[in-house]
């Protein structure tokens, strides 16, 4: 096949690949998505090279990875068995959006070659048919690239002899990943290796509680400000927001003072206090007075001698919560 046709053949899958690319949103990973993952590399006329031949490998690269993912590092697997002398092999790897890197373009003497390409391995000796070494041209050009694509091994054996492939396999690791599958990438997983979707880290160091052997103690989160006075039907004492009430005799000014405390504005601002007499039996109520803006109230001392009380909170109120005060003498005048 002359050079015209072959670079058409290489075009056709290329443009295949493009229009045919993988989108998955990171928020939509349903499982962990590895940061490396190996794909194979299937021939699309046999597994077989004939003699002068050559021979196409489709790798669909399918991680399930976000259109964003890019590569970062890439290793190629070689399965061969040379059945002639003489033979001499080129093998190429091209990314759909275009850059190409050859993996080995040397003699090959009969036998059986297992072969992993890799930048990180040292050089590949001449004659060694088995073990991990640097490809003829880095795969770092392949780097910064789209992961999710269709890549493209091509093989030409210029030999009078066929030659078999078997256990082609391209190793693509990406920069966007999700290792435990919680929907968090891993960059910004707080704990990568074990799912936590709310990503709570208590003491603020970093690293999630589910991986932190000291993850420290919940927060305490005061409630937001209301207002006004709730008044949320259906919603019961569980859901209301505590406030405590107190009463002080001011007995040379003869007057009943107190205040309304609460984290929330309007379950202290302007809310009725009730003042009652203890008695034998039931309790009297003596009147009702209106906390300020501040939740402060006063009114004038009982004439009647005795022991008083306040309250505050009625299912008017059911956002705010209910609290009694100390009890306090009046005496005589």
């Amino acid at each position: 096949m002359g050079t015209s046709t072959r670079a058409s053949a290489v075009l056709v899958l290329l443009g295949a690949g493009l229009a045919g690319g993988v989108a998955t949103s990171p928020s939509a990973y349903a499982a962990p998505v590895p940061c490396t993952q190996t794909f194979p590399a299937v021939s699309t006329s046999g597994s077989t090279i004939a003699p002068y031949g050559r021979a196409v490998f489709r790798v669909q690269v399918n991680g399930g990875w976000s259109e964003q993912a890019r590569v970062t590092d890439v290793d190629v697997h070689l399965g061969l068995d040379v059945q002639a002398a003489d033979t001499s092999l080129v093998l190429t790897l091209q990314h759909s959006q275009g850059p190409t890197s050859t993996l080995m373009s040397r003699p090959a003497s009969p036998g059986g070659y297992d072969i992993t390409l890799d930048d990180e391995a040292g050089p590949w000796p001449l004659g060694a048919t088995g073990g991990r070494y640097q490809p003829e041209q880095p795969l770092a050009r392949l780097d910064g690239l789209r992961a999710g694509s269709l890549w493209v091994l091509e093989a030409n054996n210029y030999g009078g002899g066929p030659v078999a492939t078997s256990n082609m396999l391209v190793t693509v690791t990406s920069d966007r990943c999700d290792t435990d599958g919680d929907g968090v990438e891993d960059t910004s997983d707080n704990c990568p290796s074990a799912a936590n979707a709310d990503q709570v880290d208590w003491d603020g160091d970093g690293t999630g509680n589910v991986c932190d052997p000291t993850p420290g103690t919940a927060p305490v989160v005061s409630p937001p400000p209301v207002t006004g006075v709730p008044t949320t039907p259906g919603c019961s004492a569980s859901c209301a927001y505590p406030r405590t009430v107190d009463l002080d005799h001011r007995s040379k000014k003869k007057r009943l003072a107190g205040t309304v405390s609460s984290v929330a504005v309007g379950c202290r601002r302007e809310v009725p206090v009730t003042i009652w007499r203890q008695r034998t039996g039931t309790d009297r109520k003596v009147l009702v007075v209106t906390t300020g803006r501040t939740g402060h109230y006063v009114v004038r001392a009982p004439r009647r001698p005795g022991r008083y009380y306040a309250t505050v909170g009625s299912a008017a109120e059911p956002l705010c919560g209910t609290d009694r005060s100390r009890t306090v003498r009046v005496k005589h005048r």
